[in-house]
């Protein structure tokens, strides 16, 4: 029996995401940083080309450009795959070790690559609903503000009512679009977890997903809010100790130096952010897989479920009610109705029998 299948508090998940992670820190790693490191290839790809345009001759540059372009179009779709079976993997990795079975990295990204395009288009969701839809709202209420404004002036109305106005409406909406964001990533989170454990398609893991995170909301975002706090103190740890120290070289401290050091920077900032990637996107896959597990056990009794299972015993399904055929009962020719009669009682007529 599994000790762990009992519901948690946030104390008690966040525990269990560190000692999980720690117990397979290489297999969480080696995941998450193949998607990482596919995207620090065509950023570099990307800087490298951009570099190169400046210093070359017009017709050159335009070469460079297009080649650029068709990096960028390369880049969406590699990334987006791989992103997605990163964090198919990651959830297959993590739902793994906490029922205590063994896990590999090329196991992983096998049982990923068998539902790619399943994860795939749960991705595709997910970027559509916190990032295409906001962002769409965002450009189309911004140009209906432009316009009125436009409007305003042609009207003569004071510049400074509508320039006020345009702010504190920005202001609001900027505050509500951030809101969404949150609000409906913590309803779909755990849609990856959903399908890789119950092998659901892209939109019944959202549904499920919304189901399940009901009452649990408030530690998935306390837990995203700590996500992005230790992404931000790797950051810092990778990336400050290099600065100072490039700072600190007087060689590199002179105006003829300074493109050098503006890309050493940028390389460093891309190497901090593939390292980020790679060490805290596990962490959120972890505990967003504890959180299914959590949810599932308080609402579902999972616990109870694997026992039963692990014991060789399956849990009872209800039976389907099937329509049987009953034949007419001799003596009642009239009985056509399904229903099998049974013959009335006889009265009794006061005679000892």
């Amino acid at each position: 029996m599994n000790l762990q299948l009992r519901p948690a508090n946030l104390g008690e998940i966040l525990d269990r995401t560190a000692s999980l992670y720690r117990s397979r820190f290489l297999v969480f790693v080696g995941i998450a940083a193949i998607p990482a490191g596919a995207l620090l290839f065509f950023a570099a790809v990307c800087f490298l080309l951009s570099a190169w345009m400046g210093a070359a001759d017009p017709a050159t540059a335009i070469l460079l450009g297009m080649a650029i372009l068709g990096v960028v179009l390369l880049a969406i779709p590699v990334c987006l795959g791989l992103t997605a079976l990163g964090s198919g993997a990651i959830s297959q990795a993590a739902s793994k070790a906490f029922l205590g079975e063994r896990i590999t990295i090329r196991s992983a990204y096998r049982v990923a690559w068998k539902k790619g395009w399943r994860y795939v288009g749960l991705l595709s969701m997910e970027i559509l609903f916190l990032a295409v839809i906001p962002f769409t709202a965002w450009v189309v209420i911004v140009a209906a503000m432009a316009l009125l404004a436009a409007l305003g002036r042609q009207a003569g109305a004071a510049g400074s009512d509508f320039v006020t106005l345009q702010s504190v409406l920005l202001l609001l909406l900027g505050f509500g679009l951030v809101t969404y964001f949150f609000w409906m990533l913590v309803r779909i989170c755990l849609a990856f977890s959903a399908s890789v454990v119950e092998q659901l398609g892209a939109w019944a893991a959202l549904k499920r997903a919304t189901t399940l995170s009901v009452g649990t909301r408030g530690r998935i975002l306390v837990l995203y809010l700590l996500c992005g706090a230790l992404s931000w103190v790797v950051s810092v740890v990778l990336t400050l100790p290099v600065m100072v120290a490039l700072s600190l070289i007087p060689q590199l401290n002179t105006p003829q130096h300074q493109q050098t050091m503006g890309a050493l920077f940028l390389f460093l900032m891309y190497g901090a952010s593939f390292a980020s990637q790679a060490f805290i996107k596990p962490v959120s896959g972890v505990a967003l897989m504890l959180f299914y597990y959590d949810q599932r056990i308080r609402k579902e009794a999972f616990d109870i479920e694997w026992m039963m299972r692990e014991a060789g015993m399956e849990a009872p399904q209800p039976a389907p009610a099937a329509a049987e055929t009953w034949r007419p009962v001799d003596g009642f020719p009239g009985n056509t109705n399904g229903a099998q009669l049974e013959p009335a009682p006889e009265k009794a007529t006061g005679e000892t029998r």
